[in-house]
């Protein structure tokens, strides 16, 4: 451990030692001789005491010609005051927690009130302040257990919560900005997250008395040290959440401290003693003195000159990061400042920073957003009246081979294609037309109709020879009968002209191969076979149909008896279990009934008023014999 590195402890006197062998360098004194709490600001050797009669007393650490000594900067007079807290980033800020439930904000440095937040209840004292890592939130732990957090920048209440009803000190995580330690008067610790609003650690069984204190180390976030009346320290590995390590101490523990390196520790006792341990081998703490009189009220490590170890969270130092990465030169200048930077800022930030130099021609490539897959600007654009284009996703190949003076030209993932609009106009006449290209004129059907005649005329006298395959004919078939389909027409063609290329291309096949008579023969055999095939396939249908519905029936009937069975037995078996319990509650009955002192009583006057009754009856029998 470095040789200037000092301890401040508060009792009734505020004493300045030396880490390594605890001796004594600077004394002060208080006036009135009360127990006084101190909080640290986190970026200079300035701390502030509150003085629960006198008020406030802003100190420092002044080390000058290798002499170190306290000295008293201001003193600030404020009634009913009761705990205070440093702000974090702030150099000039700070909260002062009253016993009548109010927490007043101040600026020592102007020596002028900012906020007061107004209290729940004026009964209810303010017991400890705690500001969090980024000075947005402000921790205040009430004698009822309550627990509350003020906004920073709006001035307002923004959660209020109470873990067991016995909390007594709350500090935030030196780094993480959400996170609240929290130390109960029954001996839990707990770890609350202010943003999701739960628990992230809780040990119910930390202490078996009242935690007194707890802190927590830059470099080791995950490590958290509490200590308590019950004698041990306790150092919890929060991301692991298993049994703490704990060590044992021979007095009660009234406060712990660690240093900004996370190896060592320094505990105070209630009887006036200081402990340092080092972390990394706690079998012996490095060295105990007794330092005060009394109980020792609070520890803490001064923080080293020019300390830049702790996290600046404030828009200001936002603001200096997204300034150097406005230029690239001096992006890549700072690229170790820009590292250093944003592992302790969160994604929000960068989208606020973002969106806040997005009109500079150069950023940083920190601030640059990762381009998404689809371009969704490109569907906000309106295209321009002097060229028409649009966007072909995936391939082209087909639709350009097929439409005419069109140029395609690849760019990244789209394709940008130029048509010329007055094909598509041309097209469209053509298609809209009232005659139908397919069809053709009427007079070109009929010259069609007759060459087919004579052509079937011609074949006829084949024989049987074109009945047996009839497929040749076609070769003798003018190709002049069915035209080309122009590029821009539909896949799908129009009834009426498809009617007409079926009857035109089927008549001269139906003329040459199939005679007047034998196609009435035929097409009567035809009808015949379908109707006897129809009838078949009706009455398979309806005997399978009425074989399932009689299937159905059983089934049902089936089912329908198992059901009454189960309800049957199922009754049975309740009936008989109701009844033996019956009987046991009758047997219990009598057993406590046998027992009971005043149906041995009332038993006994039953038996005695017949007694009575029988012997005025023989009274009775007596006097009527006499």
């Amino acid at each position: 451990m470095a040789a200037n590195v000092y301890l401040v402890s508060t009792a009734k006197t505020t004493i300045l030692t030396d880490f390594n062998n605890l001796e004594t360098k600077s004394t002060y004194q208080h006036s009135n001789g009360e127990n006084t709490d101190f909080q640290f600001y986190a970026q200079q050797r300035i701390f502030v005491e509150v003085n629960k009669k006198s008020g406030l007393e802003i100190m420092r650490v002044k080390e000058k010609a290798q002499k170190i000594d306290l000295q008293r900067v201001r003193k600030l007079t404020i009634d009913n005051v009761y705990c205070v807290a440093c702000a974090k980033q702030s150099m000039e800020e700070m909260a002062v927690g009253l016993s009548n439930g109010q927490v007043k904000l101040y600026n020592y440095h102007k020596s002028e009130f900012v906020h007061k937040f107004s209290a729940d209840s004026n009964r209810n004292s303010v017991l400890y302040l705690d500001y969090n890592a980024s000075d947005e939130y402000i921790a205040s732990v009430f004698e009822n257990g309550l627990i509350n957090i003020y906004g920073q920048r709006t001035k307002t209440k923004i959660d209020s919560f109470n873990i067991d009803s016995n909390s007594t000190l709350a500090r935030f995580h030196p780094t993480k900005r959400f996170q609240l330690s929290i130390a109960s008067y029954k001996g839990a610790v707990t770890i609350y997250d202010v943003h999701t609003k739960r628990k992230v650690f809780h040990a119910a069984d930390a202490h078996g008395a009242q935690c007194r204190d707890l802190c927590m180390s830059p470099a080791s976030p995950d490590t958290l040290i509490s200590v308590g009346y019950d004698c041990v320290i306790n150092i919890f590995d929060t991301r692991r959440k298993v049994k703490p390590s704990q060590l044992s101490y021979c007095h009660p523990l009234s406060t712990v401290a660690a240093s900004e390196c996370g190896n060592y520790i320094c505990v105070g006792n209630l009887k006036g003693e200081l402990t340092t341990y080092d972390l990394r081998n706690t079998k012996a703490y490095l060295s105990s003195k007794k330092i005060h009189d009394v109980g020792v009220t609070r520890v803490a490590f001064v923080p080293m000159p020019g300390d830049n170890s702790a996290q600046s969270f404030s828009s200001s130092s936002v603001g200096e990061i997204s300034g150097l990465a406005t230029g690239a030169n001096k992006s890549v200048a700072q690229g170790g400042v820009g590292e250093n930077t944003r592992s302790h800022r969160d994604s929000f930030c960068d989208f606020l920073d973002f969106h806040a130099n997005r009109g500079q021609e150069k950023m940083s490539p920190r601030f640059v957003p990762r381009r998404d897959s689809f371009d969704w600007e490109a569907l906000s654009r309106k295209p321009t009246s002097d060229e028409n284009r649009f966007s072909l996703i995936g391939k082209v190949g087909g639709i350009g081979a097929a439409l005419p003076n069109i140029s395609i030209t690849p760019s990244g993932d789209s394709f940008d294609a130029r048509v010329n609009t007055s094909d598509f106009l041309k097209a469209r006449d053509r298609s809209n037309s009232p005659i139908s290209p397919l069809t053709g004129k009427l007079s070109q059907i009929k010259e069609e109709e007759k060459g087919n005649q004579e052509s079937s005329h011609e074949s006829s006298v084949e024989g049987e020879s074109d009945k047996e395959n009839p497929q040749t004919d076609m070769q003798f078939m003018p190709h002049s009968r069915l035209k080309p389909l122009p590029v821009n027409f539909n896949s799908t063609p129009n009834r009426n002209s498809m009617d007409g290329i079926l009857t035109a291309s089927n008549r001269p096949l139906l003329t040459s191969t199939v005679g007047p008579a034998n196609r009435k023969q035929s097409t009567a055999q035809l009808s015949s076979n379908d109707s006897t095939c129809v009838q078949q396939a009706l009455n398979d249908l309806r005997n399978e149909m009425l074989e399932r519905f009689s299937q159905l029936e059983f089934e049902i009937k089936l089912q329908n008896e198992t059901n009454k069975w189960q309800i049957f037995t199922q009754n049975f078996n309740l009936w008989n279990q109701r009844s033996e319990e019956i009987e046991e509650i009758r047997d219990c009955l009598g057993v406590l009934l046998q027992t009971d002192p005043f149906v041995n009583e009332f038993l006994r006057l039953k038996e005695e008023n017949e007694m009575l009754k029988l012997q005025l009856l023989q009274q009775t029998n007596n006097q009527k014999t006499e």
